[in-house]
């Protein structure tokens, strides 16, 4: 008697996620398992679908740093995933978690549209207000129901909502602290807090967490000591979690933090590896980069050592036996979301003078720009601090203007053609050359406040490919949920970052290291098996059936940096737990996601 399948996937090439060679393979799916992996020709199938020519069949791509835990309610068919072949997320990271909460909301920047409404603000958003308050306003703006408290009644309330994923969670650190400190939390805690956090985070644990998030660079997490880390760390790893740590790099992202001198980025890869030693916990390095500073701006070559020399540090507590992972974000300038305005950097100005004419207007009085002036140069502006960044005139590059003499113009090139004084000190937006850019900027806002421009910098290229090389590798968008539409309606009126459509397109196609199996390993097989996913992660017999068909001869990003809100070319199908969510390149409303709680 023939062998019976609910689904046949004919004809593919498969991609296994060992990092094996490829083969020829059908692929059969009873359940929401994989039954069969071989010549089914002379199956029975309730379907057969015919791979097209030239696609491969792999293991769903999981990835392992993202904010989807915080839109999953709203979005919760999470098409900007599933559309990239993404069947499972690792989230709740840099110590952001939708629970526990007790009578505080922190907040975890995919409020922006609610946010305002709540409390004005000019500089930087209030992070923590009551629980009540924030609930009413993210049911009456956006239609969301934060009804829950515990960790537990988080998941539940995933589960009810069905979701098209597999969400595997983590608790976060700044969450917690938020709701046992409060507003008062520039400071260590009292022996009673510690136990109070340390009592949230072993009730999500016996929730389903699979571990446990920091958050370095965010307040309240940022004020946390080493000591600190190490006792909820422990308690994580008592239920076998793991801690994604958002290492120290940048400092509190707020005020003049620039201006205090740069952050010893190295030394927080050691803590990071140090919390590990103490607490025997595996550590997942979120977001990784170059531990070093460079200054001026250093070569590609540079670069790439100084991301190889950041890898020593986590080489050498691997060979000390600490259980050491790290995620890359495949770009050179993050995720999360895209401020692409020419106004971004004098966002503050609008929400105080209420409108992009008001900015305009003010922008004519001479008194207000030296005013402006003084306070940019002050450093006040975590977000644009022109003496902090001689080159930032070099690194805002027009990409659609009005006046289309300005595209593929930085604002550096055309503060040299505007005379301002400048010639190469104007270009370079240093001495009075950066005043004189600083003068060309006002105009340009004046004239056209939402030109799209690409602000550039951070990353480098060859650093990226160096990460990635490295056996411990895996991907990570850094990005949150959302559909085709979403948009910020205030200042500075973000956007999905292009990662949130296209990161796992970008890494194959920019970042990867090659054979596309070796690639393929990072995106299925490792993470799965790292984050100890039994079934996941595989094309093989008895896996979960979690699947993507695509071709990598047209899996492309199409989003860019004027409207990223746009899937990638290439994918024709995608399974989780056996069920056909897309089809064709089209989600079907399937909801066949699970919570994967730790158990």
């Amino acid at each position: 008697m023939a062998e019976s399948f609910d689904v046949v996937l004919a004809g593919g090439t498969v991609i296994d996620g060992t990092g094996r060679p490829r083969f020829a393979a059908d692929v059969g799916v009873k359940g929401e398992r994989i039954a069969a992996v071989g010549d089914l020709s002379a199956a029975v199938a309730g379907k057969r679908l015919a791979c097209p020519a030239g696609s491969v069949v792999s293991p769903g791509f999981i990835d392992v740093h993202n904010h989807a835990e915080g839109t999953i309610l709203s979005y919760p068919e999470a098409p900007s995933f599933l559309l990239q072949g993404t069947t499972t997320v690792l989230t709740g990271h840099c110590g952001f978690s939708p629970a526990p909460l007790v009578d505080r909301y922190l907040f975890s920047f995919w409020e922006w549209n609610f946010w305002p409404q709540i409390e004005p603000y000019k500089y930087h958003e209030p992070l923590i207000h009551p629980l009540e308050r924030v609930r009413a306003a993210a049911r009456e703006k956006i239609g969301l129901d934060i009804d829950w408290h515990g960790f537990g009644e988080w998941l539940d309330r995933v589960e009810r909502s069905g979701i098209s994923l597999n969400l595997v969670p983590l608790v976060g650190h700044n969450t917690v602290r938020a709701q046992v400190m409060g507003d008062d939390h520039a400071r260590a805690p009292s022996a009673g807090e510690l136990a109070r956090m340390g009592d949230l985070i072993r009730g999500a644990m016996e929730e389903g967490a699979a571990g446990f998030s920091s958050g370095l660079d965010y307040q309240p997490g940022a004020h946390a000591e080493t000591a600190e880390l190490v006792e909820m760390t422990t308690v994580v790893q008592a239920y076998r979690g793991l801690h994604a740590i958002h290492w120290r790099r940048t400092g509190i992202r707020r005020g003049d933090a620039k201006r205090n001198g740069p952050q010893n980025k190295l030394a927080g890869i050691e803590e990071g590896m140090e919390i590990s030693r103490r607490s025997g916990i595996k550590v997942l390095v979120a977001h990784i980069q170059s531990g070093y500073a460079t200054y001026p701006p250093a070569t590609e070559a540079m670069e790439q050592a100084a991301a190889e020399a950041t890898l020593e540090v986590i080489d050498r507590a691997i060979a000390d036996g600490v259980d050491a992972a790290f995620d890359v974000i495949p770009n050179v300038d993050g995720g999360v979301l895209l401020a692409n305005r020419l106004v971004t950097p004098l966002a503050p100005w609008v929400r105080e003078l209420g409108s992009l004419e008001g900015l305009a207007r003010a922008l004519k009085m001479r008194d207000f720009r030296a005013e402006l002036r003084a306070t940019l140069e002050a450093g006040k502006w975590y977000s644009f601090q022109p003496k902090a960044d001689p080159a930032w005139a070099q690194r805002i590059r027009f990409l659609q203007a009005a006046d289309e003499r300005w595209n593929g113009r930085t604002v550096a090139d055309i503060a040299v053609e505007r005379g301002g004084g400048g010639g190469a000190g104007a270009g370079a937006g240093a001495g009075a050359g950066a005043q004189d850019a600083l003068d060309v900027l006002f105009d340009l806002v004046a004239e056209d406040p939402m030109a799209v421009v690409r602000f550039t910098g951070g990353m480098s290229a060859a650093g990226v490919k160096a990460f990635y090389a490295h056996p411990r590798a895996m991907m990570g968008s850094d990005t949150f949920a959302f559909d085709c539409n979403w948009r910020g309606e205030h200042p500075p009126y973000f956007l999905p970052h292009p990662n949130t459509y296209s990161a796992v397109a970008t890494y194959l196609g920019r970042f990867a290291p090659q054979p596309l199996e070796a690639a393929v390993h990072k995106l299925t097989g490792f993470p799965a098996e790292w984050l100890g996913l039994k079934g996941r992660g595989r094309v093989e017999p008895g896996a979960f059936a979690d699947l993507a068909v695509w071709d990598p001869a047209r899996y492309a990003a199409l989003g860019d940096y004027i409207e990223p809100r746009r899937h990638p070319a290439g994918l024709h199908h995608v399974f989780v737990n056996g069920k056909q969510v897309v089809r064709d390149g089209k989600h079907l409303g399937t909801r066949a996601g699970k919570v994967l709680r730790r158990r």
